[in-house]
């Protein structure tokens, strides 16, 4: 009996690598769309501290406070997935150029669709614990693919995803931890360089810091996006022994 077919990590790095370098052009497009959930946390007020907190305000705010960030980067991400799925499906099947295939409107809305149930899914277990979130993360990692891929709706596209990424659901996390932990010693290192900055009177106050901080994270999200396509594509092509072109099918 032939094995599972599973992804391997160093293969899906490599290629989304080499898909982003080529779809640089569409990441570019949709990054003011994507970039709206992440742009409105950083001008609406998040709930702080009054002037006399207790132990409850120092500990929940904050926690709150990361919960909105993190569901503006799963909103950004969904969104820029649901950008650059159709050019990545498009490639798979030998189109060149960046939007010379367009897909049919029918899809791009079940992908639209799909996207708030993935946000609502992972937003909702990581508030109970952690790992229930991470799972969620990783089971619908190609929901959107999926869903634009073959034209499904959400909650088809969702359990579709858990299909595919199973068996390469623990692939599919030490991706997810290795952008989350070279996004926070990017992170760290910033915080540092800042702060000797401010200290040796270089720099007048953190306003540069507060805006690099909301930029460092948009080239993994984008870089999420495309791996999330890339994956849905070789998962199919591993999987059903499909030639690629037939993950694009709703493109003819």
């Amino acid at each position: 009996m032939e094995a599972e077919f599973r992804l391997r990590l160093g293969a899906l790095v490599a290629e989304t690598m080499r898909t982003a370098l080529r779809c640089w052009v569409a990441l570019l497009v949709f990054a003011p769309v994507a970039c709206l959930p992440m742009v409105a946390i950083r001008f609406i007020p998040l709930p702080s501290p009054g002037p006399h907190p207790d132990a409850s305000d120092m500990f929940l705010l904050p926690l709150l406070g990361n919960w909105i960030h993190y569901c503006a980067e799963i909103a950004t991400v969904q969104i820029w997935t649901i950008g650059i799925a159709p050019v990545v499906l498009a490639r798979a099947r030998g189109e060149r150029g960046t939007f010379a295939v367009m897909p049919e409107p029918r899809a791009m809305t079940r992908g639209f669709g799909t996207a708030p149930l993935c946000l609502y899914r992972i937003a909702s277990s990581i508030v109970l614990l952690v790992v229930p979130g991470v799972v969620q993360a990783v089971r619908l990692f190609v929901a959107v693919p999926a869903a634009i891929g073959e034209g499904l709706p959400a909650r088809a596209a969702a359990l579709r995803s858990a299909q595919l990424v199973r068996g390469s659901g623990i692939r599919v996390f030490w991706l997810l931890l290795l952008l989350r932990t070279v996004r926070t010693v990017l992170v760290i290192v910033h915080t540092f360089f800042m702060t000797a900055l401010v200290r040796d009177q270089q720099l007048d106050s953190f306003a540069t810091y507060g805006w690099l901080y909301w930029l460092i994270p948009l080239p993994f999200l984008a870089f999420e996006a495309v791996a999330a396509a890339v994956a849905y594509v070789q998962l199919r092509a591993g999987k059903e022994t499909l030639d690629v072109a037939a993950t694009a099918q709703v493109f003819e």
